[in-house]
């Protein structure tokens, strides 16, 4: 059955020849890719740079727009709302495309991947969530310029404006920097193992040979879920052991060594790649278990620990009260 799925992949990872080839492939496929996101880069750029020089919008700046005191009449003026726009889609769409170069997937990779987790049992997918978020966010930020640029909203120098006009500003920054930031933290491919159980999957591809890279240049990087907080000791225990026990390493990246959570992580090549996620599987399943016990441990030695200073406070007192009564 694995060879049947082998042959229908244009990529081989089994043999010498078939690397080179493979390798050959994958470094043509992501040229292509990267000279397309590239071109696609520049036009946004020009397209912006362009609204900007040819004064298409002389309140781009709108920070300086929300400090208008003056109130003109009523008129459908909608250049606010329009420079918003442009401006907020060009910045999420130049991180969107910077991160798809930087995610480095192919389709002959990512077919390569379905079939060998379609062989396990398991279906690979996208969470690409980002957009989504950006669109719901940026629905209310065009709200306000459009309530700004139609004069349902004047901002004079009272506190009562100040104070609104603050939180509109920090709602529009907020609103375009959640979303560039989920972009690489959640916009990944994932094979879901339970209902709020998966797995992340992080490609490299360099073409020099860098640690946890394979020497074939390609390297797949495995995350689960959040497990628990940092700070939950019995979790941390439970985490370190099992990481331990399955040769895991501890942090895949800088961002994970700061990160308030614990996951479990995995580096892999394709061509042991089953092994490699399977072995995440499994250190999932053992998470229950050994939390559970972990967790019994920490609360049975607290109890403990309570019971034995409630003993000694006890006895102090006795010994003190059988003092007062011989004196």
């Amino acid at each position: 059955m694995k060879r049947f799925f082998k042959k229908n992949s244009d990529l081989n990872f089994e043999d010498e020849k078939n690397i080179s080839k493979s390798i050959r492939l994958l470094k043509r496929e992501f040229l292509i890719k990267s000279i397309k996101a590239s071109g696609l880069i520049s036009l946004i750029l020009l397209i912006l740079i362009g609204y900007v020089i040819l004064d298409l919008q002389p309140r781009i700046v709108f920070l300086n727009y929300l400090q208008i005191a003056n109130y003109r009449p009523y008129s459908i003026n909608l250049n606010l709302t329009i420079g918003w726009v442009l401006f907020s889609a060009s910045i999420f769409l130049i991180f969107y495309l910077i991160n798809h170069l930087r995610v480095k997937f192919t389709p002959s990779l990512i077919n390569y991947i379905k079939e060998e987790l379609n062989y396990m049992g398991y279906e690979f997918q996208k969470k690409y969530t980002s957009g989504l978020l950006f669109v719901l966010l940026n629905s209310l930020s065009v709200v306000f310029m459009i309530y700004t640029d139609l004069e349902v909203f004047v901002f004079d120098n009272s506190i009562y404006s100040i104070v609104v006009r603050n939180l509109m500003i920090g709602y529009l920054i907020f609103s375009l920097v959640l979303p560039i930031i989920w972009i690489g933290v959640n916009d990944k491919y994932v094979i879901k193992i339970k209902e709020n159980i998966y797995i992340l999957f992080d490609f490299h591809f360099s073409l020099r040979k860098k640690r946890y890279h394979s020497p074939e240049l390609l390297g797949i990087t495995l995350s689960t879920n959040r497990l628990c907080s940092r700070f939950n000791k019995p979790g941390k225990n439970a985490h370190s052991k099992i990481s331990e026990f399955r040769w895991l390493p501890r942090n895949a990246n800088k961002i994970n060594k700061v990160s308030p959570f614990l996951h479990f992580h995995e580096f892999s090549v394709p061509v042991n790649l089953q092994k490699q996620v399977l072995n995440v599987i499994l250190a999932l399943h053992e998470w229950d278990n050994n939390y559970e016990k972990e967790l019994k441990a920490f609360n049975y030695d607290i109890a403990l620990s309570s019971k034995y200073r409630e003993r000694i406070i006890f006895d102090r007192f006795s010994n003190l009260f059988i003092h007062l009564i011989r004196l």
